[in-house]
């Protein structure tokens, strides 16, 4: 069987996370890994099995050889005859999951440590890579399935240390720096998880709050629904498994609870029915509309009685799962953590013979005569299905490599806040954010990005709220020996600083800190398209959403979202100028999300405005009060997502020429710079594309190969050149202006100046745009006059609908007709951002998943930094960053290790490696924009009127 090693990765992780995470599994209520029968749900869960595998082109036999090897093992079983009806459960997954766990875990005592068994085949798959391959197949389960679950599973009261020994001391002994975050995705799943436990118990929430495209549970809709259902029933598990020994029965206990809720005037005939439901979803359904799920959130909020507390320090994280009412983990666990393993434990070991007992002694009825059967397996399912539950809301969130690209990162990223809405603080949340991406693993500097508002008393209480997490991190990193619940990774015991007594100790501060932990927070404007309901959007059409014009009440393309960014400029503009001291704390501008959604030109005002405001910040704070406090530094998510490679390093160079990136700045991802142009256009021979964009493409081609000496004789002469002036007839020619006085065709040159001028503020005002209305058309052309062909142009590209319309209609490009000047424009690029000292913030797992890479291996930064460097072109420098931690499964020091292990696969010696990755780590710390000395007062407590 001749696999990828990339794909076979991804291909273990899913067929040995789908008992646990298929929703088909889900409706079938299975308690494990079911034989083939011809029950219909079954059949539909090895269908599933068999579509995810087709788009790795094997075939039915190699699939199910992998299924049986990854399953089934060694494992002496008696199949039944594929003519049975019913379900038939094989390996119950209280046997399943600790063996796939030993296969992948091995415990050290104070660590678990990824390992591959022979058992398993390693010998056969990773040769002498044994260590690397067993941390690149946890890393790719990882993001299929919780896998949390595995390590309680070995009964396990430790985490998985993912690091070498090498990697571990260099990034604890040197430090490192954490230059590409965004707040909202920083905490891990188990954060997120109590969040979502905390909104079905005290939050009125629409039973669709999770909807989201191609979402489980018919789009997402009906997934909060089942998570209620689940949450319910969770409460009631836990509540029983605490107090287990009080029971002789499960059904007691059940009868029991359904006494103590009707004399609170709840409904027990509903209770019945959602316990029924969620052992059996298909046959005892549910139905999943608005009013049933306000009677379910009545019901769990009289079943649960949990008041609800302020989150003011991570312990109190612990307290938003309602379940924390009974379970008392130990202080470096989780309340869901001690569920499940109880939980498991009273499946299996010396709690089997007790959940035997318990259901073969069950012989209460609940609400009519229950069979034997359905009694003994009746915990059995249930505590499985909310396991299952929760595994799928895991996979709602997490991306996975098989759903790769920009459009798809972007709908996981929406889906993480509405299961946190109302629930704790961003303050919170950056501490955790901080202890996940490495605080006391070496983390000297912790840059979060966030969006901002277009209110300045709320970019205020942003920053404030970053200087207060700022303060409790730094109080954590000092007084990390002392305290009393949090744990880190090496052992170390972690203080929380509790945010709301952060303000009394500000009384005591004067002056400035030198800080060992920095802390900085970076605003980015976020692209977003105006069509939301983003699964309508076709490859071919997926820009063409702006075609018409009628945007704003000017009439201008993007002029409604050019408003709102330049709103958002000028609260940042009047927050930095009237509090100076914010520049503490706002330490950069950045732009991110849907790289293809919103031009950059819309933004390159709202930049020029904030980093003047920004120096201006500076200044009065050096002259008046002798403060030295560097202006924010501008940074652009850029050349990641393009229809042409052409288009991303286009965008790249936009980026730096009119965003001000410059020396000592950074811009992230960039994977235009390293890709492979004729492997890239090899894979491609029709792209579809807007006439704009390929005219834009072919017109900064032909203006950036004048500049180079080997190419500018040749330019004339390329064939692309014929291919401009098809494309200026067709959006500018006569025919579009039939009614015009004075129709003309402009030249190659006039529009290079038209893709300038919509990067000056000025010309871009005096068209009118985005907001002035210029009256009608006859008493524009009355104008004429005083307009030059260039603002001409440039008002009819905005606004006129004939031009607009054919602007964005598509048209097919073969790309390998571009590939003899790809390399010489890439080169260019690539000699330009390395000799301009600007560096690429490089996010491993993110950029594998959304640029739909196979592997690490194949990741453009080989190309632009490696080992032994030895090219023409100077390296480009890199840092790595851990992007979206929670959507990617991954943190900040795992990031490092997997380009570590990527280097060695690529061949390269851990004596070539390890030099080449300190300075990486110390590009990080060189290029921060964090501050290493700090004042901790009030940004109140300075204002300029």
């Amino acid at each position: 069987m001749a696999l990828d090693k990339g794909n076979f990765e991804n291909i273990f992780a899913e067929i040995a996370a789908m008992p646990l995470v298929s929703e088909n599994a889900f409706l079938g209520g299975f308690t494990g890994i079911p034989f083939v029968t011809r029950d219909p749900v079954v059949a539909e869960f090895y269908a599933e099995i068999e579509t995810f595998s087709s788009r790795f082109e094997l075939s039915i036999d190699q699939i199910n050889s992998l299924q049986n090897w990854i399953w089934w093992g060694d494992a002496k079983l008696s199949p039944p005859r594929k003519s049975e009806q019913k379900t038939v459960i094989g390996l119950p997954l209280e046997m399943y999951l600790p063996e796939l766990a030993k296969h992948l875990l091995v415990n050290e005592g104070f660590t678990l440590r990824p390992t591959l068994s022979l058992a398993k085949g390693a010998k056969e798959l990773c040769g002498d890579n044994r260590e690397r391959y067993a941390r690149q197949a946890v890393a790719s389960l990882s993001r299929s399935m919780p896998f949390d679950v595995l390590e309680t599973a070995l009964n396990s009261e430790v985490g998985t240390n993912t690091l070498a020994p090498n990697t571990y001391r260099l990034l604890s002994e040197k430090g490192f720096a954490e230059p590409h975050l965004h707040l909202g995705a920083s905490i891990d799943f188990e954060e997120q998880w109590r969040h979502l436990q905390a909104n079905l118990l005290h939050n009125r929430i629409q039973f669709d709050f999770l909807s989201s495209p191609h979402g489980t549970f018919s789009r997402g809709e009906e997934l909060g629904f089942w998570l209620l259902v689940s949450a319910i029933v969770r409460y009631l598990l836990a509540k029983y498994i605490s107090q287990v020994k009080a029971y002789e029965s499960f059904g007691e206990f059940l009868f029991s609870e359904f006494d103590r809720i009707a004399q609170r005037g709840a409904n027990v005939g509903l209770l019945r029915h959602v316990i029924r439901s969620l052992a059996y979803p298909v046959r005892h359904p549910i139905n999943p509309t608005q009013q049933t799920f306000a009677s379910l959130q009545n019901l769990y909020q009289q079943i649960a009685s949990v008041p609800r507390r302020p989150v003011v320090s991570l312990s109190d994280l612990n307290h938003l799962d309602p379940v924390s009412l009974w379970m008392k983990p130990p202080w470096h666990k989780s309340s869901e953590t001690q569920y499940f393993k109880l939980g498991l434990r009273f499946l299996i070991g010396e709690s089997q013979l007790a959940a035997s007992r318990i259901f073969d002694r069950g012989h209460r009825r609940m609400g009519k005569q229950q069979d034997d059967a359905y009694q003994r397996g009746l915990f059995r399912r249930l505590f499985w299905q909310t396991q299952r539950a929760r595994a799928i809301f895991y996979r709602h969130v997490v991306q996975r490599t098989e759903v790769g690209g920009l459009v798809w990162f972007t709908r996981y990223y929406r889906r993480i806040s509405p299961s946190r809405k109302l629930i704790g603080s961003d303050s919170v949340r950056a501490i955790a954010g901080a202890i996940n991406n490495g605080l006391h693993r070496g983390l000297r500097s912790f840059e979060v990005r966030s969006a901002p508002s277009s209110d300045p008393s709320k970019i205020l209480d942003d920053l404030n709220q970053v200087r207060k997490s700022s303060l409790a991190i730094f109080r954590t990193f000092q007084m990390g020996s002392a305290g009393n619940s949090k744990a880190t990774e090496n052992g170390k015991l972690v203080r929380e600083m509790p945010i709301d007594s952060v303000g009394q100790d500000l009384r005591a501060i004067s002056g400035w800190w030198e800080t060992d932990f920095e802390t900085g927070l970076v605003y980015h404007f976020v692209k977003e398209r105006e069509l939301r309901n983003q699964d309508q959007l076709s490859t071919a059409g997926a820009d063409r959403h702006d075609r018409l014009p009628a945007v704003g009440k000017s009439g201008f393309r993007f002029s409604k979202f050019a408003e709102s960014v330049d709103r958002k400029a000028k609260a940042i503009c009047h927050v930095l100028r009237t509090y100076p001291l914010s520049l503490i704390w706002l330490r950069g501008i950045d732009i991110c999300n849907d790289e293809l959604a919103i031009p950059t030109w819309v933004f390159a005002k709202a930049y020029r405005d904030i980093l003047h405001a920004s120096r201006d910040s500076s200044r009065l704070l050096y002259h008046a009060y002798g403060m030295r406090i560097s202006p924010i530094r501008p940074n652009s998510h850029v050349g990641e997502d393009f229809s042409h490679l052409l288009t991303g390093l286009r965008r790249i160079d936009e980026a730096i020429e009119i965003l001000g990136i410059g020396e000592n700045d950074r811009i992230g991802h960039a994977l235009a710079l390293g890709t492979d142009a004729k492997l890239w256009c090899s894979g491609r021979t029709a792209i579809p594309m807007k006439k704009e964009e390929r005219l834009f493409d072919l017109v900064w081609a032909w203006a950036t190969l004048e500049t180079i000496p080997a190419e500018r004789e040749s330019v004339a002469t390329r064939p692309f050149e014929r291919e401009i002036l098809e494309l200026i007839e067709n959006i500018f020619g006569e025919d579009t202006y039939k009614n015009r006085k004075k129709p003309f065709t402009p030249t190659v040159s006039e529009i290079y100046s038209l893709t300038k001028n919509l990067y000056d503020p000025g010309r871009l005002q005096r068209v009118g745009f985005p907001n002035s209305q210029l009256g009608s058309l006859s008493q524009r052309h009355n104008d004429s006059e005083r307009w030059s062909r260039g603002l001409w142009l440039l008002h009819d590209f905005l606004q006129d609908r004939k031009v607009v319309e054919k602007a964005t209609s598509v048209k097919l490009i073969d790309p390998s007709n571009d590939l003899d000047f790809l390399d010489s424009l890439q080169e260019s690029m690539r000699q330009k951002v390395a000799s301009k000292g600007i560096t690429v913030e490089v996010n491993p797992t993110s950029n594998v998943v959304v640029g739909n890479i196979k592997h690490l291996g194949e990741h453009p930064f080989l190309r632009l930094n490696r080992p032994n460097y030895a090219d023409s072109t100077p390296p480009v420098s890199i840092v790595i960053g851990s992007d979206d931690p929670l959507v990617f499964a991954t943190n900040l020091p795992d990031e490092y290790q997997r380009v570590v292990d990527a280097l060695a696969d690529a061949g390269y010696s851990q004596s070539q490696i390890e030099p080449w990755i300190d300075g990486v780590r110390q590009c990080s710390l060189d290029v921060r924009n964090t501050l290493s000395v700090v004042n901790f007062s009030p940004i109140r407590s300075l204002r300029i009127d």
